[in-house]
């Protein structure tokens, strides 16, 4: 008798901490390969700008008829041009459908962000956000994983990780209160990298055939070949609705501006204590006419209020909106010059200034086609440090830049180009204007290849024993972040990182070759000690396969 109910209690332990050990499992984070900052709801993300109250109303009512109808289509293509809002719109979609419907999920590409560009963790940071949405779904997305490393899913094809991550663990989801809609937004589509895999990215649209949940998918670009062929090529596996921001919302996009410039001139006004009636009616109407034509453009509206409020110091708003309307074209009559007299004549404004000498005019080059190639944006301080340059300096001169970049209040953020459409402005090859801002890419990438290399050869660059630990057995993972921090500061773990991808985007016969022969012929092993710290090892195999294959680098 003593015997069974020992035997019974020990049974009970066991499934006890059976149990146990299962809730323990099911709360632990899964640690998929993700891209924090492209998430829907990510500070960098959430933090610019939304539509303003009371605009943007008829194409928010459409998406969100779209997301709640159960009979709607799986994708919905928002496309237009540059500067017409549509991430500005996808921003703000979380806010508009929180009342109706989930949304469970978001990517925001972004070019000229080697992390946020790429294809590699675009499933897994879509199916991350899913887990936390649903706790079915991240319990159905554990068994899935299981017995794959994690750092074999972002090596693993598109089709592949769109059934491992979420085809598999939504199939095997119960609906017991109903089918939900989940809403996903994927912004500037146009911006990925890989054009090729934009087709696959879209395959997310077989998830239409699930009968225990509702997928709905958001996109937003440019009207470009690559995504009109991708659609094309769905055929009749997938149905979607595509709506041309740009022509049907003119009218009303023309009256949201109009409010827009409106509302910040009175903010302007007040904010810098003008007295008198301003800005004068002719102007505003004016203003309004450059924002709107030929297309309206919530750009220009912006870029031109920064100007305004935050131009030469000296200078009143009123003598800034002047200025600029005095050297603006009148006969902005063509969709591509719009853009291009709006940027030459913020850079105008900026160049001619007389307090600038030649030294300080070749930095200020330099710095902005720096920001424009760079593989991730860096803090004015780290900028400073890679390029070789004192911080005030370099702090000076951004703050000339107000009207094309996002200069952070605090120092350890990053410094951003305002929108997309300036770097594609800079990057032009032919136009007139402003020539001496124009931006050669493989000089630039060659540019900023030697100063990375120049970087990790500093003193307090790479060296053996890079946290002077003085154990060569000790475990990376032992390691406290906060010394590999201070021993490898962000500039030089920009340098570490992303010398590589410079050197193969600066084009056959770049002049700095010899120069990474030599540093490798040194550092190589520290190289991959620095990579190793910051857990960033694969990307140096990659690095190291480039280096032999298209740069010819000699290891």
């Amino acid at each position: 008798m003593y015997s069974r109910a020992r035997n019974r209690s020990a049974l009970v332990n066991s499934l006890d901490s059976e149990i146990l050990g299962s809730m323990r499992d099911a709360n632990q984070p899964i640690n998929l390969p993700t891209v924090k900052v492209a998430r829907y709801n990510s500070a960098d993300v959430q933090d610019n700008p939304k539509c303003q109250k009371g605009t943007r109303i008829g194409v928010l009512s459409r998406i969100t008829a779209w997301a709640t109808d159960p009979t709607s289509e799986p994708l919905f293509w928002l496309f237009g041009p540059a500067g017409t809002g549509k991430s500005t719109i996808a921003r703000t979609l979380p806010d508009a459908l929180k009342n109706e419907v989930s949304v469970a999920a978001g990517y925001f590409f972004k070019r000229g962000d080697k992390v946020r560009n790429g294809t590699a963790r675009f499933f897994p940071t879509i199916a991350a956000q899913l887990a936390e949405t649903s706790p079915s779904f991240k319990a159905e997305l554990r068994k899935s994983l299981e017995g794959l490393e994690n750092d074999v899913i972002e090596t693993t094809a598109l089709e592949d990780q769109l059934q491992i991550l979420l085809w598999e663990p939504l199939s095997q989801l119960r609906a017991d209160g109903g089918i939900p809609t989940w809403v996903v937004i994927i912004d500037a589509l146009d911006e990925c990298e890989r054009p090729g895999h934009i087709c696959r990215i879209l395959l997310s649209s077989q998830l239409q055939h699930l009968d225990n949940v509702r997928l709905r998918v958001l996109l937003t670009s440019r009207y470009v070949v690559p995504i009109i062929s991708a659609f094309e090529d769905l055929g009749e596996r997938s149905t979607y609705r595509s709506l041309s921001l740009h022509d049907e919302f003119s009218k009303e996009t023309k009256a949201d501006i109009t409010a827009f410039l409106e509302v910040s001139f009175t903010d302007i006004k007040k904010r810098r204590k003008i007295s008198k009636p301003w800005p004068d009616p002719e102007d505003l109407n004016r203003v309004v006419h450059l924002a709107t034509t030929p297309k309206p453009l919530f750009i220009y509206a912006a870029t031109i209020c920064r100007v305004v409020e935050r131009g030469k110091e000296g200078t009143s708003p009123v003598d800034r909106l002047k200025r600029w309307l005095d050297k603006s074209s009148s006969h902005a009559s063509q969709q591509d010059y719009q853009l291009t007299q709006m940027y030459e004549t913020a850079l105008d404004e900026i160049w001619s200034d007389i307090n600038l000498n030649d030294g300080e005019r070749e930095l200020l080059q330099e710095i902005l086609r720096s920001l424009v190639l760079l593989a991730t944006p860096l803090p004015p301080r780290c900028l400073a440090k890679l390029l070789g340059k004192e911080v005030d300096d370099v702090n000076y001169l951004l703050s000339y830049l107000h009207a094309v970049l996002d200069i952070p209040e605090m120092s350890d953020s990053p410094v951003e180009i305002v929108h997309k459409s300036f770097s594609d402005y800079l990057l032009r090859q032919e136009g007139t204007g402003m020539g001496s801002f124009r931006v050669d890419a493989a000089a630039t990438h060659a540019m900023l290849a030697s100063k990375c290399i120049d970087r990790m050869k500093k003193e307090d660059g790479l060296e053996y024993d890079m946290c002077k630990l003085r154990e060569p057995g000790k475990l990376r993972d032992s390691i406290k972040k906060e010394i590999i921090n201070v021993r490898i500061p962000l500039d030089l773990e920009y340098a570490s990182v992303n010398w590589a991808y410079h050197m193969q985007h600066s084009g056959p016969g770049n002049p700095y070759e010899d120069k990474a022969c030599k540093f490798l012929q040194k550092h190589f092993l520290h190289w991959l000690e620095s990579l190793s710290l910051l857990h960033k090892l694969p990307a140096g195999i990659t690095s190291v396969r480039m280096l032999l294959n298209d740069v010819k680098v000699c290891l």
